[in-house]
């Protein structure tokens, strides 16, 4: 655009706008294209926005334990540390997101509002430093006049609302976009201290800004090593100078947090996060969502790095030192930031560091594309450039509007809508109308409907159980013993070892799989809560037994588990017989089994299925098939005003009458120490 210096204003806000006039160009056609392909988008950002800021409820499963540990902290809770073996509650990150969302609610009470607001501002500033960045890039890299400058910032700004990870993650009750904005206002101001000659306070705040980043997020410590990359190649004695005031605002908060938390901090955010790379995962993301979706910004970008290389090449051929740009090295620590999408179950927001600088510099080079297009007097070459800013703009429009639905970005069905609120509303009753404890990854529904948040990470808990840092055998038990009347996951979740996920399936059916997966207590689980090893009579193996959840003082609800060895030669009575400290029988079961035939009990755990028989039916031990897995209920009516204590034992076996009326007990022997008695088999305790 042509720039005329009109006159000789004095400096101020009222000579400045008098100090330019403007003189349309054909190319400015270029400029006004390009924010109409991006205004629908940058307007649909706004709109679903508005939509998560006002939505009560929980989308994301971070958002709960950030809920959940935000809302503790705001209760006086030391939230590092809390994960115990019959507890876990998660603040896998550093605080001070934590702080500040601790801070609304304990104004306004737990809810979403804060923590999403705090997320939608930080992607507004986001964007202004883009825009900055952008500006500067355009005046300084590519020499362009302040118009086409400012131009090249709006479009950073207007690309990066339009991305479709920033509509998804942008107002998301986490720490992404908060630590990012802090992490990027340190590094515009580190770079204006060092090419501007700003005084100290610059550095200051530029180091306090980027230490903030690291401590909303630890990623963020890569940006730090941007800023003091940058700051060391330009000149060193204020790179060591740098360093050093970094490494004290880093140090001092840490090595409080950590004596303060007997050193949980530092394995909470630290330690505990050393989750597994896979490199499947990392191609996966990276070839089927983030080079797709951006494959000409990334270019764009590319394009940039390569020009500023080719300039450092020539200087460094004329032994002339000259540092590298800093949106070039930005750019390179925002790819190295790209390996983080292959860790174990990452989401595309651990690529989020990525895409500022992509903007930033994809901005700056169609900045100068439609520049070198407008110039006069160029003849073809005008031409041809005014061809590839053209067609860059129309893979623009093409990008936008061909993105994968946002869906893929994230769990289908989570975003607000009045199906999925009226789902919630049914869920709050029936949450409400269950007894007991419930286990939930929508925290915000438990925290709503008074229950108490016992674990609330899954995933993390899953990670630690298996890396050996957290023991998960309490929570193990809590699944076998059914003690949760609900169970709420996230639709798909997998956030569990084996052993739980063997464990949830054993003992709870999937009830619907709608947005959130509702899992409610089986009557009979398919794997015994006790396992106990036992040969009866070289026919039967007995393999465990479970127990009924509280509830009915009147009975005590037993399911035992046996398999078939070797074909019955008549039929047998099962018993079980409840005896008081004293060897008293005080109650007893003596029947011909019934209950359920089982082919393969792993299969139905494998394939989430429930029992092939609704009903219990008789199993007479003659009709047993060798190999055959067999659920016998014998459940044991209890005397009135029994209060069974650790010191009632429980047996249980098998016998048959012979033809003069005596008992034929058949023997016992265990593998599990302590479970045979003479021809019983001795039962642990109910819990």
């Amino acid at each position: 655009m042509a720039i005329i210096n009109s006159t000789n204003q004095p400096p101020g806000l009222r000579g400045k706008f008098r100090k330019f006039s403007y003189a349309p160009r054909p190319v400015d056609l270029l400029w006004l294209l390009l924010f109409l392909i991006l205004l629908p988008e940058v307007i649909r950002f706004f709109i679903h926005s508005w939509q998560v800021l006002t939505w009560e409820w929980q989308i994301d499963f971070d958002e709960g334990f950030n809920l959940d540990a935000s809302w503790k902290l705001a209760n006086g809770v030391n939230i590092y540390g809390q994960a115990q073996p019959d507890q876990f509650i998660a603040a896998p990150y550093p605080p001070v997101y934590y702080i500040l969302c601790a801070a609304f609610q304990k104004v306004f009470g737990y809810g979403m509002l804060g923590g999403r607001l705090i997320s939608f501002v930080s992607s507004l500033a986001i964007g202004l430093f883009i825009f900055l960045f952008a500006r500067r890039l355009s005046l300084t890299y590519f020499k362009l006049g302040r118009v086409d400058a400012f131009l090249a910032g709006l479009l950073g700004l207007f690309t990066w609302l339009s991305l479709n990870v920033t509509l998804v993650w942008g107002t998301f009750f986490k720490q992404d976009m908060l630590a990012m904005a802090l992490a990027i206002a340190g590094l515009w101001f580190t770079w204006r201290w060092v090419d501007q000659e700003i005084g100290r306070w610059s550095m200051l705040l530029a180091a306090g800004l980027l230490t903030l980043g690291f401590y909303t997020k630890q990623n963020e410590l890569a940006a730090l090593g941007v800023g003091w990359l940058y700051v060391v190649l330009k000149d060193w004695r204020r790179g060591l100078k740098f360093g050093i005031t970094l490494a004290v605002m880093l140090a001092v908060p840490f090595l409080v947090l950590d004596l303060l938390t007997k050193h949980r901090f530092y394995f909470d955010v630290f330690v505990a996060q050393q989750v597994p790379w896979i490199l499947d995962d990392f191609l996966r993301r990276l070839t089927t969502r983030i080079l797709p979706d951006h494959l000409l910004l990334i270019v764009l970008a590319l394009v940039f790095s390569l020009l500023a290389l080719n300039g450092l090449v020539r200087k460094w051929a004329k032994r002339e030192w000259h540092a590298p740009h800093m949106v070039l090295i930005w750019l390179a620590g925002g790819t190295f930031t790209l390996i983080t999408v292959g860790s174990y179950q990452s989401g595309y927001n651990h690529a989020l560091n990525f895409f500022p600088p992509v903007v930033v510099g994809a901005a700056g080079v169609m900045a100068w594309l439609i520049s070198l297009a407008g110039r006069a007097g160029q003849g073809q070459r005008q031409l041809a450039f005014g061809l590839a800013a053209l067609a860059v703009a129309g893979g623009l429009a093409w990008q936008f509007y061909h993105y994968a639905d946002s869906n893929l970005y994230y769990s289908a069905g989570n975003m607000p809508s009045q199906v999925r609120r009226e789902m919630l509303e049914g869920l709050v009753k029936q949450v409400g109308q269950a007894p007991g404890d419930i286990l939930s990854e929508d925290i915000y529904l438990q925290l709503k409907t008074g229950r108490p948040v016992i674990y609330d990470d899954l995933y993390h808990m899953a990670l630690q159980a298996e890396a050996g840092q957290w023991d998960e055998s309490r929570f193990v038990a809590d699944l076998k013993a059914r003690r949760f009347s609900v169970i709420l996951l996230g639709q798909g979740s997998r956030r569990f070892t084996d052993t739980g996920w063997e464990a949830l399936n054993a003992n709870y059916r999937l009830i619907f799989p709608d947005g959130i997966a509702l899992w409610r207590p089986r009557p009979q689980p398919l794997l015994p809560q006790h396992q106990v090893d036992c040969e009866v009579g070289n026919t039967f193996a007995f393999k465990g037994v479970s127990y009924g959840r509280p509830g009915n003082d009147r009975d005590l609800n037993l399911t035992t588990y046996w398999q078939a060895q070797a074909k019955a030669a008549e039929n047998y009575t099962f018993f079980v017989h409840l005896l008081d400290p004293s060897g008293k029988v005080v109650a007893q079961r003596d029947a011909p089994p019934s209950g359920w035939r089982i082919a393969n009990p792993q299969a139905l755990i494998k394939e989430m299925q429930d029992l092939p028989q609704t009903q219990e039916q008789p199993l007479p031990a003659t009709t047993w098939a060798s190999g055959d897995s067999m659920l016998i209920n014998q459940t044991l009516p209890l005397p009135a005003g029994t209060k069974l204590t650790g010191d009632y034992r429980l047996i249980v076996g098998a016998y048959s009458l012979k033809s003069n009326g005596e008992l034929n007990s058949l023997a016992v022997s265990c593998a599990t120490p302590g479970a045979a008695s003479e021809n019983v088999i001795n039962l642990p305790p109910p819990r």
